[in-house]
């Protein structure tokens, strides 16, 4: 079947810097989405065939601007498809321009990248991706525009199916390495939202919160809200919710500029007037010492080893720990004793503290912890056992007025606020199965320090332990609500059920069923056991008659 077409409408009319080191890490800062006149909707001051119809950089140099604006990495992710796209000649242009700046070596890598739209049938919008690629300059000189598209040859937005997407990318990887296709403003009602139904981790296992277009990270943003309406099912809030759709995703920011400025975080975009924002950056942390390529940019995105910055290139530390028990960094997912609390500390280098106003761990439903500054540049907080949530993300609030010179940054938004989302760290309880019995403490084990104490063991009675776990005294061997009398209690005989305080008593079989002492043969309890008995009662059913 034909379909109508689907109009996407696109509305148009500090220096070079070596990665940062702190607290045992790397730290480096990147621009995952940036255009130029490449673009159809693009420009540079050059003129490749966007033109440029506001202030543009030139093509030509914007490596040297991505360096300028203090960027470590750079994917330029003009469009290949949709109407926008690209053509063949100007991608290879592109393309060709990307892998000659890859300077590893020299601190600068480059990342080859291309926006994609998808769209399921006539009208299903799925979102906008940026697709980036990680394989070495040899295996990817040989691509093309056509390598880049779903549709190879044509530049249609539509798949048939959902999984047509992850298929492609399987493919795409098997020929040219390791691929990752990142959404971007999700909660945008346009030029268009992420239906959060469409997602694999392996390919997506982050997205970009915060661009030009503003913030996509929570319902009802107060900070920076998407320009053209928030789609509120397309939040990264709606997608990493447990109660919603669930999805483990890290955090990263991008400019998304039309004007060949890659990191120009103080500048609105002058191709895209209505996109009212500056932009935000992806910083991504690594042990430090080890060597920086795009190998180990996927490996960190990949491992959600990322947090996203509305332009402020500030590193940062999380740590979690639980009783003493270090568990892990930011992003990382958690793993913590049943029943124990959780520990945090969050940190920023001194020369950044002054800029602080505020740290705060967010959890799912917009719960918040407001952590307290315990030394210079850390803040630590505690959630208490039974507390812990899904996931937290650690957020610090800055004051962008004290570190750009007033009128340095035009970044748009209503005041100098900046911040900084960290990936989410997920967090989960072991549930406790410490003695290695095959039972967690979740599953009922009461004691997780003996192996042969859990439900099903076998009772030991009168020991003063719950071996099977049952939660009943473990004096109570007949299970009859009475302990033994031998162990404090009023059973007279432990090991029958009928037998306790209160019985039915059955009289002339020699059982005391209901344990008051008295003789099984003085039904009359007149102090006479009966003559059928060997006493002196003849009628045991009167008292008044001995």
């Amino acid at each position: 079947m034909a379909c109508s077409p689907l109009f996407v409408v696109a509305l148009v009319s500090p220096g070079s810097r070596a990665s940062d080191n702190f607290a045992g890490f790397d730290f480096y800062v990147g621009d995952p989405h940036g255009h130029t006149g490449v673009s159809e909707d693009g420009g540079s001051s050059d003129d490749p065939p966007g033109g440029c119809l506001g202030d543009c950089a030139a093509f030509a140099e914007v490596f040297e601007t991505a360096r300028a604006n203090g960027l470590d990495w750079v994917a330029l992710s003009d469009h290949v498809n949709g109407g926008n796209a690209a053509s063949l000649d100007d991608f290879a242009m592109l393309h060709a321009a990307v892998l000659a700046a890859h300077d590893p070596a020299g601190g600068f890598v480059t990342v080859p990248a291309g926006e994609v739209w998808f769209v399921q049938g006539c009208d299903h919008v799925l979102g906008h991706k940026n697709l980036l690629l990680f394989g070495d300059n040899e295996t990817l000189a040989d691509m093309d525009l056509t390598d880049f598209r779903p549709g190879g040859v044509s530049a249609t937005m539509t798949v048939a199916a959902c999984d047509d997407i992850w298929a492609w990318m399987a493919d795409l990887a098997d020929t040219w390495g390791d691929a990752l296709l990142i959404p971007h403003h999700p909660a945008l009602e346009r030029p268009m939202p992420t239906d959060w139904d469409c997602q694999d981790s392996t390919w997506s296992p982050a997205v970009e919160v915060y661009s030009e277009h503003g913030n996509s990270l929570e319902k009802d943003a107060a900070y920076d809200p998407p320009w053209s309406g928030e789609h509120t099912a397309g939040t990264v809030e709606a997608a990493i919710s447990p109660d919603e759709y669930g999805l483990r995703l890290g955090f990263m920011g991008g400019t998304d500029k039309h004007d060949t400025r890659p990191g120009g975080v103080c500048h609105l975009d002058t191709e895209h007037p209505l996109h009212p924002f500056g932009g935000g950056l992806t910083i991504v942390y690594q042990e430090e010492g080890g060597g920086f390529d795009r190998p180990e940019l996927y490996d960190a995105i990949v491992s959600h080893h990322t947090y996203a910055s509305t332009g402020l290139p500030v590193p940062l530390v999380v740590h979690w720990s639980s009783d003493g028990a270090v568990l892990g960094g930011l992003g990382d997912d958690l793993v913590f004793a049943f029943g124990a609390g959780l520990d945090v500390a969050v940190s920023v280098p001194p020369e950044w503290v002054a800029l602080v106003t505020e740290v705060v761990l967010i959890g799912p439903d917009d719960r918040r912890w407001t952590l307290t500054e315990a030394s210079g540049g850390t803040w630590t907080g505690r959630i208490g056992s039974g507390e812990v949530p899904a996931y937290l993300v650690a957020r610090v609030e800055l004051d962008g007025s004290l570190y750009y010179d007033p009128g340095e940054c035009d970044d748009g938004g209503a005041d100098q606020a900046e911040f900084l989302w960290a990936s989410p760290s997920w967090l989960t309880d072991d549930g406790g199965d410490y003695d290695g019995d095959g039972v967690t403490v979740a599953d009922g084990d009461c004691n997780d320090g003996r192996r042969w104490v859990r439900p099903g063991a076998w009772e030991r009675w009168y020991d003063g332990i719950d071996q099977d776990c049952d939660g009943a005294s473990d004096f109570d061997a007949d299970r009859d609500g009475h302990d033994s009398a031998d162990h404090g209690g009023d059973d007279c005989d432990d090991h029958d059920r009928w037998v306790h305080p209160g019985a039915w008593e059955r009289w002339y079989d020699g059982i005391d069923q209901d344990c008051d002492g008295a003789s099984d043969y003085d039904r009359d309890g007149d102090g006479h056991d009966a003559m059928a008995y060997g006493g002196d009662d003849f009628n045991d059913r009167n008292p008044a008659v001995p």
